[in-house]
């Protein structure tokens, strides 16, 4: 026997690359897995912080003349709250409605351009 042994028998060394290209790509893939959880956590972190920024900025927009108008109203300050809230909530539904609308319209356009570059080859 060679100083190698089992690493002489061609079929061992066969099965020891084919466990070692296995062992490789699931690390790439576990790397890969890892960079996009990164990806994902950093790209939620900034969606945060721009839902912050727009909460602010709504709530001073809108709260004085929310406000004024329940007070001419003589709507307590306990259900000014809730209006308040409520109206906020309704802005914030027809603008989510608005900008999906536009998304779709940017995505039609999109795989339309791209059939149409795709049937000009």
């Amino acid at each position: 026997m060679t100083s190698g042994g089992a690493l002489a028998d061609p079929a061992a060394r066969e099965k020891l690359a084919r466990a070692q290209a296995a062992a490789r790509a699931q690390a790439a893939a576990a790397s890969t897995v890892v960079v996009a959880t990164i990806i994902t956590l950093v790209t939620s972190a900034f969606g945060f912080v721009a839902a912050l920024a727009w909460n602010d900025a709504l709530t001073r927009l809108l709260n004085p003349a929310i406000e004024s108008s329940l007070q001419t109203l003589h709507v307590p300050t306990v259900w000014a709250v809730l209006v308040r809230a409520i109206i906020i909530t309704l802005i914030a539904v027809v603008a989510v409605v608005i900008l999906n609308r536009v998304a779709r319209r940017m995505v039609k356009r999109s795989a339309l351009n791209a059939a149409n570059a795709e049937s000009l080859m």
